[in-house]
Formats: C-alpha cells, sequence, structure tokens
C-alpha cells in the first residue's frame, strides 16, 4: 500500500512539473499578453471592456485583428487588417476603394469615405505599397482608423489578436476569423 501511494505520487509530481516546463516553454516562445479594450470601435467583434490575448506577429493576413501604435502617440489600438501590400487604391471625390487583385470575378471593393490627409496620402498610390496597410475598426461609426490617419506601416503592428478571454461565456478564438465569418459591414 505505501508503495503504491509514492508511486501515485512521483506520477502527480511528474505530470505537474511536465504541466509548468509546458507552460514555461509556451510563455518563453509565443509571449502572450492580454489587454483590457477600451472603447468601441471592434463592437461587435469585441466591446469596452473585453479582455483580449494577443502574441507578437509572426504574419499579417487580411482581416487580422492587430494591435497597432499609432504614430507620434503612445496609444494602442485595435483595429481589423483590410489592405494589404499590392492590393489596389482607386480615387473618387473623397471615397476610397480597396480592391484585391487577387479574388477571381473581382468586383469585390471596400470603399470608404476618407479625410484630406488620408487622400492627400494615397493620392500618389495605385496600389498599396510593400510594408504598408489599411486597417478599420469594424465599428466604423466610432472608429478611429486609416480612413482617418492613412496607411499604417508594419512596424506599427505590434501583436495580433488571438481570442477573447474575458467575460468567460464570450470566450472565443479569433484569429482564425475571416471575411466569411466577421460581423463587419462597409458602405
Amino acid at each position: 500500500m505505501i508503495k503504491f501511494k509514492s508511486t501515485k505520487i512521483l506520477v502527480q509530481s511528474i505530470v505537474i512539473m511536465f504541466i509548468i516546463i509546458l507552460l514555461l516553454i509556451i510563455r518563453i516562445t509565443v509571449k502572450p499578453s492580454i489587454h483590457m479594450i477600451s472603447g468601441n470601435s471592434m463592437v461587435p467583434t469585441v466591446k469596452n471592456g473585453d479582455y483580449v490575448v494577443t502574441t507578437k506577429v509572426k504574419t499579417i493576413n487580411r482581416y487580422s485583428i492587430v494591435v497597432i501604435k499609432e504614430n507620434n502617440s503612445e496609444e494602442l489600438l485595435i483595429k481589423r487588417v483590410i489592405g494589404i501590400p499590392g492590393d489596389g487604391i482607386v480615387r473618387s471625390g473623397n471615397n476610397v476603394s480597396i480592391v484585391n487583385k487577387m479574388i477571381r470575378n473581382s468586383d469585390f471593393l471596400y470603399n470608404f469615405r476618407v479625410s484630406n490627409e488620408t487622400l492627400i496620402e494615397l493620392r500618389s498610390h495605385t496600389h498599396i505599397p510593400f510594408n504598408k496597410y489599411f486597417v478599420i475598426g469594424d465599428n466604423l461609426e466610432y472608429s478611429r482608423d486609416s480612413r482617418m490617419f492613412g496607411l499604417i506601416d508594419e512596424e506599427q503592428i505590434i501583436e495580433q489578436v488571438k481570442g477573447k478571454l474575458f467575460p468567460l461565456s464570450q470566450f472565443e478564438l479569433l484569429y482564425k476569423k475571416n471575411k466569411a465569418t466577421s460581423n463587419f459591414f462597409f458602405y
């Protein structure tokens, strides 16, 4: 009986050590962070007061939700990547359309009304340049994004949102969302 208990304790100790080592490896290699959302620019995907888990960016894909640092500001913003390098830019008045040339039968456009500053920046471009991105909030009415401050540099994208952590009743992995499953609309 004593031998059985000591074997059981040894197995439990090994399992606990394995879990601790695994968690340390994940923490060291993935380096997740937790951020509390402040604001409504990404409603309905994430709301004011929600907590999200982020990791360092490996690759930036269309529809990824990212944490960015706006130029000349320490403020972090959470936005969705809509325009990626190589996408076409079509200007008409104060409207800008982002055209994805890679989609077959592409008459699919993202059309936005933009600020004069963004219009001036985009005037010299027919395509989104290398290492530049167009980002928006899912809640267009309440979002300060590329429509106001223009294209962002790749270096401004500091983390990618992987999931919504709290409230637990709304736990959701967000990194697998794409256009087909996202809850945002364009006008």
